[in-house]
């Protein structure tokens, strides 16, 4: 149910803290099949605030690890995630 990503990025564009308007365009992202920019939007979400809508960045960034199937873009993002959370 998210929005087109045309809006979602003019959000960002508009305000780089939008998060959820990141979290949307990122879970948009992935099913679209751009994991790799998926993941950058959730990480992302996680650097501006890690605790936003209860942990909602890292839940999002492990869900989508579960499901994308690129065992080493997958293998880099949790090293970044981890080196965010640690």
């Amino acid at each position: 149910d998210a929005p087109p990503r045309e809006p979602l990025l003019a959000a960002i564009a508009a305000d780089p803290g939008d998060l959820r308007a990141r979290h949307l365009l990122g879970v948009r992202q992935i099913v679209e099949g751009d994991s790799e920019a998926g993941l950058q939007q959730f990480l992302e979400m996680l650097q501006r605030n890690r605790g936003y809508e209860d942990g909602l960045p890292r839940k999002a960034l492990i869900d989508a690890f579960r499901i994308i199937e690129d065992e080493d873009l997958v293998g880099a993002y949790r090293r970044k995630m981890a080196s965010l959370l640690f």
